[in-house]
């Protein structure tokens, strides 16, 4: 499908996601009549650090609720 914007912003776009670690990412899709609207951000992806923060909450979470478990059932 053809995307409606204007020729710098369509720039703007292609020159943020050319850049190491940047995307285009869907934020909100809504219907009017018969079109699609699609609000569209940049968006930057996890530094490692962060990725292994998120990991080691997880594990920790999953942790506890077999101890939870354990102990209930």
């Amino acid at each position: 499908r053809k995307l409606l914007l204007h020729k710098a912003q369509l720039a703007r776009l292609r020159k943020s996601t050319q850049e190491k670690g940047f995307a285009v990412v869907p934020l909100k899709i809504y219907f009017k009549r018969t079109y699609a609207k699609l609000l569209i951000g940049i968006g930057q992806g996890k530094k490692l650090w962060d990725k292994r923060e998120a990991l080691a909450q997880k594990d920790a979470a999953r942790q506890m609720d077999r101890a939870l478990k354990e102990r209930h059932g």
